[in-house]
């Protein structure tokens, strides 16, 4: 279930209120409404049952002052002080004022006063006139065992449909279905008879308003009149039923029950993005006469639909767009309780579900069985569960499949190139890497010496790019050609590498520790990490090491080799933009266009309150804590972390320490155009360590004999690199990171080997 569009789905937002009136006449104690008695349900009993029964019910061990609260009876009755409700009159009634605690000789519960809220939800019932279902008897604690299989086996509505006979009637002559004998049967035992037959100008007004809720035109009213043809009713009701209105009339009953609206509520009132095309998704499932057993599934998973409905004439996917119903409800900007309020959101998210598609109030069971209905607080709780594993997003669903089917294509065309590109691409930088050694010796003497000639056939220009990147290289570890720019122009360079290498374990010896103590979230370097992006922007699947990806640029076809394993942008989608008249979601979360464009975390607990993101690029990350959407208010503007994090991996902390011991995800989105990969995703205490690993292949050469004379020295360079090109050509590389290391960095500096980048 997530929310929807490109022209995004999402969903809107009706704030359902229960008005409470000021006095007893609010509500009919005998016969309360179904609004006021869930209020009782939801807001007083739970309270009383907490707070009261312990020592004010039938089932506690003692009754204290005689006063019993389990039942409506048991408060107008009273204790040993008289009555303590006095309905409609919360403030001549002892029980509103115990709760309130203005009295210092009468302040209940005894252990502390309730939170203001809920003296305000007590005041409020009391004035209603107190409602308490009819015949309801004194309830206990709840800690007493309910026989749940036992209530589905007793109570009718529980019972399997059964085919019945159809009763024996009297006047056989009017049913014309097996339904009307038992309409007819009824009204005989009444001593009633069915009344007439409707003239055909009642019967057809009838038809048009009960179908397209429009009265028929005059001629068309002429028109049956005279067609006295034996299926002429039928050639009406085929029409209407074919009529665009159908889904106008009935879809709105449809949208009733899911509280459709176009805004989040609230303050301020943002609109939900897109909420309009879930409204015309429900009216082209009426018109197209949709099975109810479909509609049903595309409403609770339409976006996990391995083979989604898509629409008869522009091919897009309808399925996914009912998905958005789940979102038809308030948002608030700036809760002070996250979690509170993600409780109420998706108690109501769970209470229009089941009243919709199962006809109950199963949003009674968040806090006790519903006993009535058979329906116990583990199964309230495995829906919100249900609900915890999803989240919400905004969906291309007009193009979705296309693009889906377009990546596919595209992935396996590059597959199948990617071979040849390879050994085309090993085969051009073969020449020049095998005179590799002269060029190194060559630079070494010219950055000692500055000769004024160039030594052998060695091209001039590009001896002035060695002897320039060597400079650079001494500076920067995590060059392959580092150790040969600080060791070659020295004494000893045997003793020298020896240190380097040597200080490059220690490097990576913290870096391994201080890893092994962070709590990994996400972990692309390992199979099986969760890949859960919302469209094609990332690929099939996380890039492994050695994954030679292609580029967008013609010129320039072959990407930087991956190093490590990661979630990366795929640049070839930075062209896809969002239909026009598309909207974005309101406050923060608009600033990025997401839809299509984002990756996600599996969900978790916040621990350590830092959690840090190993990623390249520039883009953004928002920690969806408790599945809070609306950011745009004053308290949780840090759920959104803006990434500038350039061409390296590197680590990015998120702090997120005010929201410890509660769930979250984190999404991805990168920026417009911008490049953008994700390695990792950590909970730690402080920033993991050091990224730059040594480069294993590297270090058997600089720890080897290579390193006796800058000459050996110069030669195990050549060969490795030499190595290096054959994997690449044999389409070896997959999986060696430090080969695809190496390989990475000779295409990369391609201007060293005589090649334009």
């Amino acid at each position: 279930m997530r929310a929807h569009a490109q022209q995004g789905m999402a969903a809107a937002a009706v704030v359902l209120c229960l008005s409470l009136a000021a006095g007893p006449a609010a509500a009919n104690k005998d016969m309360p409404d179904a609004a006021v008695l869930e209020f009782f349900e939801k807001k007083v009993r739970p309270v009383l049952a907490e707070h009261c029964f312990q020592c004010h019910s039938t089932q506690a061990k003692k009754v204290r002052g005689g006063l019993l609260l389990d039942s409506r009876g048991g408060l107008l009755t009273g204790g040993d002080n008289g009555p303590v409700l006095v309905p409609g009159q919360p403030d001549r009634s002892r029980f509103i004022e115990a709760v309130r605690y203005g009295n210092v000789d009468l302040r209940m519960p005894p252990r502390g006063r309730l939170p203001d809220a809920v003296v305000f939800d007590l005041v409020a019932w009391v004035r209603m006139g107190a409602p308490w279902p009819a015949g309801d008897a004194p309830r206990s604690t709840g800690k007493e065992h309910f026989d749940l299989q036992k209530r589905k086996r007793e109570h009718w509505a529980w019972q399997p449909v059964r085919p019945q006979t159809p009763p024996a009637v009297r006047d056989s002559a009017w049913p014309r279905s097996p339904a009307d004998r038992f309409l007819l049967a009824k009204l005989e035992e009444k001593g009633l008879s069915p009344a007439p037959s409707a003239d055909r100008r009642t019967l057809l007004r009838r038809a048009w308003f009960d179908l397209v809720g429009l009265p028929p035109p005059a001629a068309e009213a002429e028109a049956f009149v005279r067609d006295k043809s034996p299926d002429a009713v039928e050639k009406v009701i085929d029409r209407l039923l074919a009529s665009p209105h159908f889904g106008e009339r009935w879809g709105r009953h449809w949208l009733d029950l899911v509280r459709y609206g176009e805004t989040r509520g609230h303050e301020f009132d943002p609109n939900i993005p897109n909420a309009h095309q879930y409204r015309d998704y429900v009216l082209r499932a009426f018109n197209d006469d949709v099975p109810y057993n479909q509609f049903v599934v595309e409403h609770l998973a339409g976006d996990l639909l391995e083979k989604p409905r898509l629409h008869a004439v522009q091919g897009f996917n309808e399925s996914i767009l009912g998905t958005g119903f789940w979102f038809l409800g308030e948002e608030v900007h700036s809760p002070v309780d996250i979690r509170q309020d993600q409780a109420d959101r998706f108690d109501n998210r769970l209470d229009v579900m089941t009243k919709t598609f199962l006809g109950l109030t199963v949003a009674c069971a968040r806090c006790h069985d519903h006993k009535f209905d058979a329906i116990s607080t583990n199964d309230y709780y495995a829906l919100f569960g249900f609900l915890a594993s999803s989240s919400y997003r905004l969906a291309r669903f007009d193009s979705m499949e296309h693009n889906r089917r377009v990546a596919a294509d595209l992935w396996r065309l590059r597959e199948r190139a990617r071979g040849p590109l390879q050994r085309a691409l090993a085969d051009a930088l073969r020449p020049s890497v095998e005179h590799l050694a002269e060029y190194l010796l060559a630079a070494r003497e010219a950055i000692q010496t500055r000769p004024a000639g160039v030594p052998g056939k060695l091209d001039a220009d590009l001896l002035g790019r060695w002897v320039d990147h060597l400079l650079a290289a001494a500076k920067d570890e995590t060059d392959p050609l580092h150790a040969w720019a600080k060791t070659a122009a020295v004494k000893e360079p045997k003793q020298r590498t020896a240190a380097l290498v040597d200080s490059w374990w220690k490097q990576e010896a913290q870096a391994a520790t201080a890893l092994r103590s962070a709590e990994v979230v996400l972990d692309y370097g390992k199979a099986g990490a969760d890949w859960m992006p919302d469209g094609v922007s990332f690929g099939p699947g996380p890039v492994r090491p050695g994954d030679v990806r292609l580029g967008a640029k013609t010129q320039n076809p072959i990407a930087p080799i991956c190093d490590r394993g990661a979630a990366e942008k795929d640049p070839t989608w930075d062209a896809l933009r969002p239909a026009a008249g598309a909207e974005n979601d309101p406050g923060a979360l608009g600033g990025f266009m997401a839809a299509g464009r984002t990756l996600r975390t599996p969900s978790f607990t916040i621990t350590r309150g830092k959690v840090f993101y190993l990623v390249r690029g520039r883009g953004r990350a928002y920690a969806a804590v408790s599945q809070h959407v609306m950011i745009n208010g004053p308290l949780h503007g840090q759920l959104i972390l803006p990434i500038e994090a350039g061409e390296r991996f590197r680590w990015v902390t998120h702090d997120l320490a005010r929201y410890k011991g509660l769930p979250a995800h984190v999404e991805f989105t990168p920026a417009d155009g911008a490049d953008f990969a994700l390695a990792m995703v950590v909970q730690a205490d402080s920033v993991p360590g050091s990224l730059d690993r040594p480069n294993a292949a590297l270090l058997r050469l600089l720890s080897g004999d290579a390193a006796r004379s800058p000459e050996a020295l110069a030669a195990g360079y050549q060969r490795l690199f030499l190595d290096t090109l054959e994997r690449l050509a044999s389409d070896r590389l997959v999986g060696d990171a430090d080969h695809a290391r190496l390989a990475g960095w000779l295409l990369k500096r391609r201007e060293l080997f005589g090649h334009v980048r």
